[in-house]
């Protein structure tokens, strides 16, 4: 596939409403800071089956050559991967609706990208906490701790930026509903990726400010509540489940 930009961003619409404001803002600034520095973006905005405030409010306060993507698929996971098939970025800038990125995220994670030179994911290395609970974090290397430790955390937040091609070949767990059993489509790429010697990385001076609604009980409580299991992955495979 021809990459016509250098990074797509992909961003998921689901029941923000008003509160993808700052969203928008946020990255609309780190895109423009980042084509003043040359790089060529294509920001893609999925709706899966977003409610109608939601909808109304994009759509009076879209971004000026952004390009939408409707789908209905009720599942965060699936609707990553539909923008990630379409967009024609070499590398991928993954945002969720709701949260805020460092000014230099993009300019910053590209570069890195193109100096380490071997397939890498890269994550903001801080993560920042608000709303319901406040809390501050240094998200870790991959090299900087056990692997079998992913078990019961997960060093990083969801928003992440690699070449397409990892997207592509690690596309993300779908069907992850915790009402039925299954969550956490983010933690699970980790895994799979880490599975095949892909490293994760932090980006020095960036920052990813993560959203805990106060009306909307976290992910974390309902998959203790619903006995949620996490899916199987490479990473934690047997010597001979592995071939």
């Amino acid at each position: 596939m021809k990459n016509d930009y250098d990074i797509s961003v992909i961003t998921t619409f689901h029941k923000e409403g008003r509160l993808m404001s700052a969203t928008l803002k946020s990255i609309s600034a780190a895109i423009a800071f980042a084509r003043r520095d040359g790089l060529q973006i294509e920001w893609i905005l999925i709706l899966d089956s977003a409610d109608q405030i939601t909808r109304e409010y994009l759509e009076e306060h879209r971004p000026e050559g952004t390009q939408t993507l409707d789908v209905d698929l009720r599942d965060l996971g699936a609707a990553r991967n539909a923008g990630i098939a379409v967009a024609s970025g070499a590398h991928i800038a993954v945002a969720d609706a709701d949260d805020l990125w460092s000014l230099n995220w993009l300019t910053r994670s590209h570069a890195m990208a193109m100096t380490f030179g071997n397939p890498v994911v890269l994550h903001p290395h801080v993560v920042i906490n608000f709303e319901k609970a406040e809390s501050i974090f240094l998200a870790l290397d991959s090299n900087d701790f056990d692997h079998s430790t992913l078990l019961e955390t997960n060093f990083w937040s969801a928003h992440s930026f690699a070449l397409r091609s990892i997207y592509m070949q690690f596309p993300y767990n779908t069907g992850l509903d915790v009402r039925h059993g299954f969550a956490f489509e983010d933690w699970h790429f980790n895994c799979q990726t880490l599975s095949h010697a892909i490293p994760h990385k932090t980006v020095p001076g960036t920052f990813h400010c993560y959203r805990q609604k106060v009306w909307r009980e976290s992910l974390t409580r309902q998959i203790q509540e619903n006995v949620s299991l996490l899916p199987p992955t490479r990473l934690f495979a047997l010597p001979y489940q592995k071939d």
